[in-house]
Order: structure tokens, then sequence, then C-alpha cells
């Protein structure tokens, strides 16, 4: 005779299990009467449990499992991977930066050679040039790297020398303005590599600016010359970069995930979980960019759904660090209500993650976003319970004298460490082919233990009988299996949240005591 399979005794630590219910009127038998002065001629032991908590929900795969037994606290702890996001270098810039370009007439009198002769050379300090960087995305405030610069001059034109300062292009050094000087015999076009330089665009975003100088510049009468001056900017190379980047959005694809939790598929009723939360782990392996994720998930069990209702305008908001958690919790969303369905089928989720979501945010970095984005399920075994059904089986059941018996009685005897109670239900007595055949109403089964603060103080310790009517006796004989279908709640009428504890036990006998019909035995 073996008692209590550990896959129903799951019920105990965690509201478990309903696989019945007394609803079928044909098999209830509310004729039950009492015996007083009862002294049985003989007793027999049906079944006898011991069970922690932990033991009785532990998974199949023990390695691998996401029950945690942490601080005398079971937590159920799952992670899983939901999302790759990688969108390269999103303040690449274009390969051409800018190109400056200014036509000086040195042939008769213009803005520029005003006063100039061909007899005295003039020196010309041109208005500053200014050009915008082709940059959509936001706006660029400092560049540190190299660049390449080309310069073309126009030939055969008479002046002493020409110089280029970039006002806003410095020596990363000594943080003074690039300048380049020229004479008529330099080669032209010239290509140079500024190393080591800053582009310092604080005042101005996305502009470059640079000065032209020419001193000695002879004009030359009645000529159509011009003195040409064209710099282009390109291929820049940056160490880093100080911008302002517009919101980006990017979409998490739909998905779904299952915990896996075995002992979930063996209960049914209502619970709520005190403290469980769902985090977002974001890690950087390229860029470290703060960003936003606006998500959705939607739990699925037993034939109902929940979906996450955030409190209005809650995201989750990942500052820029190399790793960083924010999550739902019971503060800003009704995350409590989601994951007390139970989600015993599936999460599924979507969502977007917003890039850079304040545009005024200034981002110091270079190179591409690449992140992984993880879900994070925590739930401990803090939890009220209401309303739920316990089940439990007692096989290999063979009284074959059961028609000698008088009158009978099931005494329960038990030690409760598990901060549960079971009320009231039914007693099925199954025949070998597990079909009912009768069945007992079952007033209340066992107390729960003396509780503080959620954790059990004092264990219960007692008795408890129930008559078997005439009926119930003849019907023991045909007996095989007999199921225990009774509630299960937490004290306060299942309002009050209880811990637990990994540790706590149940002891648990069930006796069964006749008094014998001695017509039929002698």
């Amino acid at each position: 005779m073996t008692f209590l399979k550990k896959a129903s005794w799951s019920i105990v630590l965690s509201a478990l299990l309903c696989l019945f219910s007394c609803g079928d009127s044909d098999l209830l038998k509310f004729d039950n009467v009492g015996v007083k002065n009862w002294e049985p001629d003989y007793t027999l032991q049906l079944a006898f449990a011991n069970y922690t908590v932990w033991k009785l929900i532990e998974q199949t795969d023990k390695e691998n499992s996401p029950l945690i037994n942490e601080n005398d606290t079971i937590f159920i702890r799952y992670e899983e991977d939901i999302f790759h996001l990688e969108k390269g270098n999103v303040i690449e810039l274009p390969q051409a930066i800018v190109s400056f370009y200014k036509s000086i007439p040195v042939g008769g009198v213009s803005e520029d050679l005003v006063g100039a002769s061909s007899t005295t050379p003039l020196d010309l300090e041109l208005l500053p040039l200014v050009r915008t960087i082709n940059f959509k995305k936001g706006e660029l405030i400092k560049l540190w790297g190299s660049v390449d610069v080309e310069y073309k001059l126009s030939r055969d034109i008479d002046y002493d020398t020409l110089e280029v300062m970039f006002t806003n292009i410095l020596d990363s050094n000594s943080l003074q303005p690039i300048c380049v000087k020229f004479t008529p015999q330099d080669a032209s076009p010239k290509l140079e590599r500024l190393k080591n330089v800053v582009f310092d665009m604080e005042e101005h975003p996305n502009q470059l600016q640079c000065e032209i100088r020419v001193k000695g510049l002879v004009a030359q009468a009645g000529s159509s010359s011009e003195l040409i001056v064209s710099i282009d900017i390109k291929n820049m190379e940056c160490s880093q970069i100080k911008a302002k980047i517009n919101p980006l959005e990017i979409p998490i694809p739909a998905g779904t995930f299952d915990m896996g939790i075995e002992f979930w598929d063996n209960f049914n009723g209502s619970f709520k979980f005190a403290n469980p939360k769902v985090d977002l782990i974001v890690k950087h392996y390229g860029v470290v960019v703060p960003m936003q994720a606006d998500m959705n998930f939607v739990a699925y069990g037993d034939n109902k759904s929940v979906a996450l209702k955030p409190k209005s305008g809650y995201k989750l908001t990942f500052e820029g660090k190399q790793e960083e958690i924010q999550g739902y919790n019971t503060s800003n969303s009704n995350i409590d209500t989601l994951l007390s369905l139970p989600p015993k089928d599936s999460i599924s989720y979507s969502g977007e993650v917003i890039v850079f979501y304040d545009s005024n945010v200034v981002v110091l970095s270079k190179g591409d976003i690449n992140a992984d984005v993880k879900v994070k399920v925590e739930i401990p075994l803090n939890l009220s319970i209401k309303d739920v059904i316990f089940n439990d089986t007692i096989d290999d059941i063979n009284i074959a004298d059961a028609d000698k018996i008088k009158s009978a009685k099931i005494k329960v005897r038990a030690e409760n460490n598990i901060p549960l109670g079971l009320g009231a239900g039914c007693l099925y007595f199954l025949n070998e082919t597990k079909t009912p055949i009768d069945s007992v109403v079952v007033e209340h089964f066992l107390d729960a233990p003396e509780l503080e603060g959620g954790r059990v103080i004092l264990p219960k310790e007692g008795e408890n009988d129930i008559e078997l009517s005439n009926e119930n006796i003849l019907n023991l004989k045909r007996t095989k299996y007999i199921v225990i279908s009774v509630k299960a709640e937490t004290s306060g009428n299942g309002e009050t949240s209880i811990v637990i504890d990994p540790g706590a036990e149940l002891k648990l006998g069930l006796i069964l005591e006749a008094k014998l019909d001695m017509d039929k035995i002698f």
C-alpha cells in the first residue's frame, strides 16, 4: 500500500492540483452517522506520509531548475533571451564631410579686391566660410579623430602666401585652430592627413568654419584670371563623438516563452503572489547608449489570459550603462495579477526599444550599437491561497472482508508545519478501473498552523474523524483507490499572505478504524 504520489502532493506547497470536485450529486452521500463511545475492534493504516516542501516541488531536471532555495525562501527564477539589438553605427558620418570653395577674380574690381592695383600687392582677409555637415540624425557637437583634407589651388596667380585657418578644427593637444600655408610653388592638389584633431562645434552644431588669408596678391587688370581655393574634408575616423541623437525606434519581434514550472500543471484556484517581478536586462557589447523599452506581456493558462498593464506613461528607462536592470513590479504595474494567473502555458512578448529616447541627452561614444536584451521573471513563493482544490490518491486498497464491518470511520492524524489548511471536500472510492463508485463528504480535513508574519511559528497537531455510512462500508470491498479532494487555503479566508519555507514538513496518516459484526464472523 503506497501513499500520496509526489506529483499530487505539491499542492500542499503552493496550493496545487485540481483533478476532481464534489459536484457529482450521484456520488455524494450525506447520511453519515456519528458513533458514540467508539472503541474499534481493529485498526488498519491506510496511508502515512512525511514530506518537506522542497522535496515536493523539485523539478525533474534539477540542474536547470527555475526553483531556487535561498535564505529559507523558495523563488521561481527564469531568464530568457528575447532580443539582440544590432543597429550598426547610428552616428556614422558621411565619407565626404564638407567642401569649402572660394573664387577670387583677380582681373578686375570685386568686393574682395577693393583698392587693389597691378602695382600694389594686396593682403586679403576674406569673410569666414561656413559649411554644414550632412548629418540628419541629430546634432554633432564634438568629434575627435583624424581626417583627410584635400586642397586645390589655381596656379599662375601672383601672390606671396595663402593661409587657410579652420577656426573650429583644433589640435587636440594645444586646442589651437589648424592653419595651413601655401605658396604658388606648392603642388596642387595637395592631400594632407590631419591627425589628433577636434571638431569643436559646441556653438554651432554640425557646422565647420574656415578663414582664407592671402598676402601679396597682385591684381591683373583686364585679365579673366581667378584665384580658386577648393578644400574637401573627408574620410573622418573618429575616436569619440559627442552628439545629441534623435530618438531611434527599434521593434522587438513578437515571441513567447514557457518557464516550464512542472508543479503549475497540478493546481487550479484563486491565489496571488505577493512580490513578483519581471525585469529586462540590457547588456551592451558595443556603444553604451541610453534607451527605453516599451513592452507588452501576456500570460496564458487554464484557457485564460492576463495582459500587462503598466501605470500610465511608465516605460523601462536605461540610462546608459554596460549592464542595467529595469523592470515591472507591484508598484508600477499589475504584474502580480499577470503572474498569479499563473502562466502555465506561456508568456508572449513584443514591444520596442527607443534608443536615444531623449534627444537632449548628450552621448560621448562611437561605434556599433550591440546589446542583448533578456527577460527575467522572479516569483517568491510568498502568496495567498483561496478556493484551491487539493487532491491526492491512496492506492493499493484491499479490504476483502468489508462485508464483516458493522461500523467504521477514517481517522486523520496530522502534524502540519506547512502554512495551509485543508477544509471541506470529499473522499472518493474508486474501483480497480479507477471509476468512482462511492463518496463521503468531508466537513474539515486539516487545520493550518499558527502564523506570524506569514511564517509558521507553531505547528498544528490534531486528529479528525470521517464517519463512513453503511453503504460506504459495503463499497469498501470493491475499493482499490481512495481519492482525497478537499479545499486548501491560507488563513483569514484565503487573504493571509504566507511564506513557503522549503524545510517545512507535513506528517499525515490515514487510519481505518472498524467495529466488526460478530454474527458474520462466527
